[in-house]
């Protein structure tokens, strides 16, 4: 039969993996979300958008597990909780679970890390996109002079411009 420890540290080990395939996906989704901003596709942002949020609550939902089980795994070892750390709960683990945890925690770091650094671009590439559409409107709604459109986007007739040559040959 398994020490409790043990099925602790093994609980614990599984949220971790969880957690970090769970953060691929992430990351996976985030340079679709920049993909889909970079080439103006509304239905691929939203998607995206859908896609970051259930990936973000469902992370949270694996990381409370895993503080669940690293909580119960120190509790188990008799640390005080002024020894709880990384290095004792991977310590408590043993030396079957404690390198895989630890292998764990750092690909979760990284990928964390590299989510965070897409996710940063995306939110400058969509506030870039929504400069450009306000200076667009600020620009529409200060034009004091006669425009060559009218408001329904056709040509105005009257003076001849270049454009409206075209038209006519």
């Amino acid at each position: 039969m398994m020490r409790t420890q043990d099925r602790i540290g093994a609980l614990l080990l599984e949220c971790l993996t969880d957690v970090a395939m769970l953060l691929n996906r992430a990351r996976t989704v985030a340079i679709d979300q920049r993909n889909a901003l970079v080439a103006s596709d509304p239905e691929g942002i939203v998607k995206t958008c859908k896609a970051e949020e259930d990936l973000l609550r469902r992370i949270a939902e694996c990381d409370r597990r895993a503080a669940d089980a690293a909580t119960e795994l120190a509790e188990c070892a008799g640390l005080a909780p002024e020894e709880v750390n990384v290095s004792s709960i991977v310590e408590a683990a043993g030396p079957e679970l404690g390198p895989s945890i630890r292998s764990e925690l750092i690909r979760i770091a990284n990928l964390a890390k590299e989510v965070r650094e897409l996710n940063e671009i995306n939110h400058k590439l969509l506030s870039n996109g929504l400069e450009v559409i306000a200076c667009c409107l600020r620009t529409l709604g200060t034009e004091s002079g006669q425009s060559a459109y009218s408001k329904d986007g056709g040509l105005v007739e009257g003076e001849p411009c270049i454009i409206s040559l075209d038209r006519k040959a």
